[in-house]
């Protein structure tokens, strides 16, 4: 949440002019409503605004959520797309182990990463 506000306060222009939300994630399978829905209401934005979930694509995601921003964007010229990508990996964590670095290393390559345009 806090990257998110961190790219809107960068982007100075208000949140109502946000017209889709581009959320990707792994960890929340079935949740309903999903945090795309919970995202938009924690940050005030138009219920209008057009939300799109992405989920389970790994570490091609991050191609995938730039390609759907970059259609929109080019197809709607007045669209404001906020990116949001959310990776907790939960399912998967595991205490820090000298003996595990595999899985120290898997753990620093996901974190949370928001662009605005």
């Amino acid at each position: 949440m806090e990257a998110a506000l961190e790219a809107i306060n960068q982007w100075g222009q208000p949140l109502l002019e946000i017209t889709h939300l581009i959320f990707y994630t792994t960890s929340c399978f079935g949740n309903m409503p999903g945090p795309d829905y919970h995202l938009t209401n924690l940050l005030g934005l138009k219920p209008t605004v057009n939300r799109h979930m992405i989920f389970s694509n790994g570490c091609q995601a991050g191609g995938t959520v730039l390609r759907v921003a970059k259609d929109i964007i080019e197809n709607n010229a007045e669209s404001r797309v906020l990116v949001v990508w959310v990776e907790s990996m939960v399912a998967s964590f595991h205490g820090p182990n000298e003996n595990r670095m595999d899985i120290l290393v898997g753990q620093s390559l996901f974190g949370e990463t928001v662009q605005l345009r």
